[in-house]
């Protein structure tokens, strides 16, 4: 705030979007958005076919999105040669691992 910077958190990843946003960070409005794989759901709530995959290739659409500030994954503003508002990205990247470890109790 006394630069006049706003600092903004992303998540670009290939897994489930449905599970991220169970986490706490995510529940806690951490996030400006959440790019990841997802599917449609019916009106019962059940998953019918694949809505998002996110790869590779799209992930780096994704920056570029996020770096000329069109979130939306539909927004074909996102070709503008230039934004209104001027979007410096400085990419930090966290891998996160966790390890499952199954205990036997015999």
């Amino acid at each position: 705030k006394k630069h006049n910077i706003i600092v903004e958190h992303y998540i670009i990843s290939s897994g489930l979007k449905e599970m991220i946003e169970g986490t706490i960070l995510v529940k806690n409005n951490e996030f400006e958005k959440i790019y990841a794989s997802s599917f449609y759901f019916d009106e019962k709530g059940e998953a019918k076919w694949p809505a998002q995959a996110v790869n590779y290739t799209n992930k780096t659409q994704f920056l570029f999105r996020i770096e000329k500030g069109f979130l939306d994954i539909n927004d074909p503003g996102v070709m503008i040669l230039y934004p209104k508002v001027v979007y410096v990205c400085h990419l930090e990247i966290l891998f996160i691992l966790v390890i499952v470890k199954q205990i036997s109790l015999a």
